[in-house]
């Protein structure tokens, strides 16, 4: 398995092919186009064999069909993984699975003919119209729920799912091209234009505002626009697409027909659209290491890093509206309270700061800083407290109302810090006390902790809250 998924290492062969046939769909897909090719036309998989091999005098070869026509199909019929193992084996998998999309562009046939113009072959790529609408649609959804959950995971594990939503978005211009040269004319001629038309262009913007700054953040570039990033402004034109989209969809609304997904041509062309993300993303991570971009190192959750020690170390941001006035640590106190033998309210005074941790903090608004953080195992309060047995979850909750929860034995784990990089927590930082959960993104640290409550159950309207908090 390749490492270093946070855009450093991944050199050779394997570690650069390895995510193109995850994201690509190879695994589901290339078994199913593989076996209907072969059972329709062995002919086309003699030249397809022949291309690979860069040996157009075997093209017709007897010997080449007997050898490697029943491999692809005993192949065809394994399981998915299986079939990864075996393809990931054949020295010649990339190679073959290039030419698998030359020959359906250039149509080879067994006399070496090249049939119709490159205009001719382009159409013969272009999916249906209704394949394309529709295709729109998927990708969008797909594009929004993998970016929401994006929000919430900062653990390498997670790193497929990044992987997938920049594949799927890089297959967005394709699809937005087909759409453009079907309806610009409508767009450009004032005699095409109806009352939907203000909603088509706004729908446009929106997509290609989130393309182009998403595109944009990858090589590093980082703008400020007032007190959003280019990663907030991307994910707002991402939100603001969710209902343009739906509300275009109702007034051009067609019900998908099975004949516009069906069949190889549509595999492939899904196929080609997700391979075809997934190697240009790749080639953009190689470019930014070779020219040194600032998305050279960038984590694999798209943030950058902020150098340097203490509060000056790394950005103040809040989630949403959240931004208290300064909390004065005389008169705070901390409670312990909920499924607990023995509540406890404690001062700044009594708070005893003696445990230290080195935590990565990734902030949703695109960055992230690793720093030393000093404070309360949550662990040493809670055994203090004497959780019962009902007890289940520890939820943090902030002056301002904001709140997060973790599973109680991930919680024992965290520490409740009162400094960073040797310093005393600034207001900005969170001060005087914050969750520092490794493992978990910015939103979810809570600043200016003031309660904590041990609980039987999870709180799923922590979700609403961090959206209202602060909201007068």
């Amino acid at each position: 398995m390749c490492e270093g998924w946070g855009g450093v290492g991944n050199e050779g062969l394997e570690c650069t092919l390895y995510p193109i046939y995850w994201v690509g769909g190879i695994y589901v897909i290339w078994p199913m186009v593989c076996e209907r090719v072969t059972r329709s036309s062995p002919k086309k998989w003699a030249v397809f064999v022949g291309l690979s091999r860069s040996q157009p005098s075997s093209r017709h070869s007897a010997g080449v069909i007997q050898t490697e026509y029943p491999r692809l199909l005993s192949f065809a019929k394994t399981a998915r993984w299986e079939a990864i193992a075996v393809l990931r084996t054949l020295p010649d998998a990339p190679i073959l699975a290039v030419r698998f999309l030359t020959l359906r562009i250039a149509d080879v046939r067994m006399d070496g003919d090249s049939r119709g113009s490159v205009a001719a072959a382009l159409r013969r790529l272009r999916p249906r119209p209704r394949t394309v609408d529709w295709s729109l649609f998927l990708v969008v959804v797909v594009e929004v729920v993998t970016g929401l959950v994006s929000f919430t995971v900062a653990s390498t594990t997670w790193w497929p799912l990044f992987w997938l939503h920049r594949a799927v978005g890089l297959s967005l211009i394709v699809l937005l091209t087909f759409k453009f040269s079907r309806v610009a004319y409508r767009l450009t001629d004032s005699d095409e234009w109806r009352p939907s038309t203000a909603l088509s262009l706004l729908t446009a913007v929106a997509a290609l505002g989130a393309i182009t700054t998403g595109i944009v953040w990858v090589f590093g570039l980082d703008v400020r626009l007032s007190y959003w990033t280019l990663l907030s402004v991307h994910v707002g034109f991402g939100l603001a697409l969710v209902p343009l989209v739906l509300l275009h969809v109702r007034t051009r609304f067609r019900p998908p027909r099975r004949a516009d997904f069906e069949g190889r041509r549509t595999a492939l062309q899904y196929s080609a659209m997700l391979v075809g993300g997934a190697v240009v993303y790749r080639g953009q991570q190689a470019i930014n290491r070779a020219l040194k971009t600032p998305g050279s190192d960038r984590r694999f959750t798209g943030s950058q890093p902020r150098d340097g020690d203490g509060n000056e170390g790394f950005p103040v941001t809040s989630w949403v509206a959240d931004d208290p006035a300064p909390v004065d640590r005389n008169a705070w106190s901390l409670s312990v309270r909920g499924e607990v033998e023995e509540a406890a309210d404690l001062s700044y005074a009594d708070l005893t700061p003696d445990a230290e941790r080195e935590a990565l903090l990734d902030c949703t608004s695109g960055w992230y800083t690793v720093q030393d953080w000093r404070g309360i195992r949550v662990g040493d309060l809670l055994g203090d407290a004497g959780p019962t047995d009902d007890a289940e979850y520890v939820r943090f909750v902030s002056v301002t109302g904001y709140r997060w929860s973790l599973p109680l034995a991930e919680a024992r784990d965290a520490l409740l810090a009162t400094h960073v990089g040797g310093e005393r927590l600034s207001h900005g930082h969170g001060g005087p006390l914050r969750l520092v959960a490794p493992g978990h993104r910015g939103f979810q640290w809570v600043k200016w902790v003031e309660r904590v409550e041990v609980r039987q159950s999870g709180d799923p309207a922590q979700w609403i809250v961090t959206l209202i908090s602060g909201l007068d």
